[in-house]
């Protein structure tokens, strides 16, 4: 399945925060770029509280691979359209 995504904020520390209007949910991802020059891209949050109905709902989204793929997508696209120019010393 293929959900819409796109990117509608940019943290501080660089973290983008991706949207799905189909999903109705907001996420925030973490893309950098590998020594090797890959573009790598991980879900930004990784503690989930048992206790805490809305972080399993998201824990639930973050472990759906058609999620991770629309999400992971959109990021990276925004990523690469930021022209990041890496230069060698």
């Amino acid at each position: 399945m293929y959900y819409d995504a796109e990117v509608i904020k940019v943290s501080s520390n660089g973290s983008l925060l991706v949207h799905s209007d189909e999903l109705g949910r907001s996420m925030w991802m973490d893309v950098w770029m590998s020594k090797d020059g890959e573009i790598l891209c991980d879900w930004n949050k990784y503690i989930f509280h048992t206790d805490n109905s809305n972080d399993m709902e998201e824990m639930a989204f973050q472990g759906d691979c058609d999620v991770f793929d629309a999400f992971s997508s959109a990021a990276i696209e925004y990523f690469e359209s930021c022209n990041i120019e890496i230069k060698e010393v």
